[in-house]
């Protein structure tokens, strides 16, 4: 009896362990440290567009786990939500921006931290760096408590894929385009962890932006790539 009762919710859990979104992990990129004598051109961060077609899944909401259906909430769902167009950078996009450019020795304007002269500073920019969301992707627990089934917050990982493109000011051109990727996990339950997750994966794929060597190569040594983007 025990073995016909088990293998059904065996097969119950699996199923419902397995309903959310795939996430796939993409890893942080290493990176050469910029040397301390060298002058890196300043850079900002200009503009976010979003090009995620309408009924695209961007997020699930499910058990994550065999056992999660104890501790995460229902409805078990998936969301599909296009979003198309041009948004303003506000100031926790950029914030995450510099910081993460920053951590890697590059000079960047902008800096929403700034109370005087931000017109000013944004005038040294000399690489605009626009960035172009093509994917989004999330998958989260509604998390509960076990005993008293109270809200925690939500928590999960998460995906993105964002096209960069880099525009020299001083020749009025695009110089540079290429696409990264980051992931984010949130282990601990937060009512804000779906923003969350998408900061922080904002930040993975900007990190990887930092990393990559073309990039790196035009904004330290002032090495144009040999082609150039439309």
């Amino acid at each position: 009896m025990r073995g016909h009762f088990f293998l059904p919710l065996l097969g119950t859990l699996l199923s419902l362990s397995a309903c959310g979104l795939q996430i796939e992990k993409h890893p942080l990129k290493e990176y050469p440290s910029i040397p301390e004598d060298s002058r890196p051109a300043p850079i900002g961060f200009n503009q976010i567009r979003y090009h995620i077609p309408t009924g695209t899944s961007v997020a699930s909401v499910s058990p994550r786990g065999m056992f999660g259906i104890f501790q995460c909430g229902a409805p078990y769902k998936t969301i599909q939500q296009g979003r198309i167009g041009r948004y303003l950078v506000d100031d926790n996009m950029r914030q995450l921006f510099n910081d993460t450019m920053k951590s890697q020795g590059y000079d960047v304007t902008g800096d929403p931290g700034r109370l005087f002269d931000e017109d000013e500073d944004l005038m040294r920019t000399v690489y605009a760096v626009g960035a172009r969301v093509t994917s989004l992707k999330m998958d989260v627990c509604d998390r509960k408590s076990f005993l008293f089934g109270h809200d925690l917050g939500f928590d999960g990982e998460g995906e993105i894929q964002i096209e960069w493109t880099v525009y020299d000011k001083l020749h009025r051109r695009n110089v540079f385009k290429t696409l990264t990727r980051g992931y984010a996990k949130q282990s601990i339950p937060n009512d804000e962890g779906l923003q969350l997750i998408l900061e922080e994966s904002f930040a993975a794929a900007t990190h990887n932006l930092g990393a990559d060597p073309v990039f790196r190569d035009l904004v330290v040594t002032g090495k144009t790539p040999t082609i150039l983007p439309e």
